[in-house]
This record gives structure tokens, C-alpha cells and sequence, in this order.
């Protein structure tokens, strides 16, 4: 486990500007998050726009990994325009802004019967009020719908990884988890782009149990789920590499299947 350091907070990071008290376990489960069920277990990734395709597959590869056993589905093509959007230009960038609160509310009426969780993705940037310079994204926690936008990320002609890490913690919020203050994990709040990029794509503490939705009736069943989530996971971070190999995640991974193998192992042996 990797505790967080109060003393390596910079000013301009997340917990500088919005001191929390974290979220334990108990508070985690009498938070009334929805909950996956047999019916509402799929989660749709939804380009609004026109998208690299092998870009679309690494996000879906990846939430079905990180969020395993849950289906993860590209949603049918849609047409942003068919949305009552309001739009603006950004008095700094001078480019084109969507209102992210219209996005969410025009798309709750298009949500599948099987959904869990809808993220809607898009290349332009987004705002939520007009007072707002921009957000990365915007959620609806109750409709389990979430809109992001890759603008200030550019994966174009950056890494893969930064964008699709905050489409993991996004959806982390889908599952009412929030902001995790106590470990290096993929629940921290981001201020800028270069802490969301120290957030690691794990979690850990409270975060962890959280993530795991299937009904643990032994413990060996447990660690099996445990195993199979981890060993999908390390799978696809190897297959996407980059910085998924670079910043030590992988081999963290590597090293959670073994472990968990071994204990998996144990368990089948005692009587």
C-alpha cells in the first residue's frame, strides 16, 4: 500500500483547494449507491463524436478490466447535435465549449434497459456553468450517467493513459465512490493535469472493497474473483503498455496474481 504524504500536497493540488475527511467502508455502503444487479450489469462507453476506433477499443478493453465481471458495450452511433446542447467559445482557448449539463440530461432518456452506467465521451471541451472556464467531466450519480471530454488531454498526440484513467475514476463516482484522500489510487481528486497523471490506476483501502460488487459467499471465493479481476487487469496493461508499463503498474499487478494465486492455492488445499 502506498499511503499518501499531507506534506507532498502542492498548493495547487486537488486536497490544497478541496480539504476533505475521506469516505470509510460503512460509509461507502450506506451511501444509497446503485447497485449492479442481474438486470443493470452492462456499462456503455458512448463516443458523442467521430473517434479513432483503436482509441474507443482501449477504453472498453480497460473498464471491462478494471470493473470485471460487468459487460462493457460501445454504445450505438449518436449524434451530438440531436442533443439540445448549449455551446459557447472559451474566452481562452477560443474554441468551441459543449455544456456538459445538457449533454447528461438530454442522454437519460436514451439509457438501456441493462445499464448500469453510461459514460459519454467526446474530443471538444466541455463547461457545466457559465461562470466555469472548463470541467474534464461532469456526473449525474443517481442516473448513473457521466460525460467526459479528452480535449485537455489530446490523446491524438499524447499517451493513451492519462485520458483513460480518468475515464476509470469517472465511472469510479458511477459506483459512489468518492474521493479516496488516504492512498496513492485511482479515486484522487485532480486539480491539473500533471497530479491526475500521478494517480495511479489502482485502488486500495475502502476503494478496493468497494470495487469489488460480487457476493463473496466464502472466502476462497473471494480471492478467486480477486484473482481473475487482477489477472484480466495486468492483461490488458501489458497489451496497451506505454506508461502502463513505465510507471510500475503492471509489475504491481504481476505481483498482486502471484500473490493471490498462492493464496487461492492454500485455500483449495485445507480442508
Amino acid at each position: 500500500m502506498c499511503i499518501r504524504d499531507s506534506h507532498c500536497i502542492d498548493s495547487g493540488d486537488w486536497l490544497a483547494v478541496h480539504p476533505r475527511e475521506g469516505q470509510t467502508f460503512g460509509e461507502y455502503k450506506t451511501s444509497g449507491y446503485n447497485e449492479v444487479t442481474a438486470e443493470k450489469k452492462t456499462i456503455y462507453v458512448n463516443p458523442l463524436q467521430e473517434m479513432d476506433k483503436g482509441f474507443i477499443e482501449a477504453c472498453q478493453k480497460l473498464c471491462a478490466a478494471f470493473y470485471y465481471p460487468l459487460n462493457v458495450k460501445v454504445f450505438k452511433k449518436f449524434d451530438l447535435k440531436s442533443l439540445p446542447v448549449a455551446t459557447r467559445i472559451n474566452d481562452f482557448t477560443g474554441k468551441i465549449q459543449y455544456n456538459g449539463a445538457h449533454i447528461l440530461k438530454g442522454m437519460v432518456k436514451y439509457l438501456p434497459g441493462d445499464a448500469y452506467a453510461m459514460i459519454c465521451v467526446l474530443l471538444d471541451d466541455i463547461y457545466n456553468l457559465d461562470s466555469w472556464n472548463f470541467v474534464f467531466g461532469i456526473a449525474n450519480l443517481k442516473a448513473c450517467t457521466d460525460v467526459f471530454s479528452f480535449a485537455r488531454y489530446d490523446p491524438t498526440f499524447f499517451e493513451l493513459t492519462p485520458p483513460l484513467k480518468v475515464m476509470v475514476h469517472k465511472l469510479g463516482h458511477m459506483f459512489g465512490l468518492m474521493h479516496c484522500i488516504y492512498y496513492a489510487c485511482i479515486m484522487n481528486g485532480a486539480n491539473h493535469l500533471e497530479e491526475s497523471d500521478r494517480n495511479p490506476l489502482r485502488t486500495l483501502g475502502a476503494h478496493s472493497r468497494g470495487v469489488s460488487r460480487l457476493p463473496a459467499k466464502t472466502a476462497a471465493r473471494h480471492w478467486i474473483c480477486s484473482f481473475r479481476e487482477v489477472q484480466k487487469l495486468a492483461k490488458v496493461c501489458e497489451e496497451l503498455g506505454g506508461m502502463f508499463k513505465s510507471e510500475g503498474l503492471l509489475a504491481w499487478l504481476q505481483e498482486r496474481v502471484a500473490s493471490i494465486e498462492k493464496k487461492v492455492k492454500k485455500m483449495k488445499k485445507s480442508p
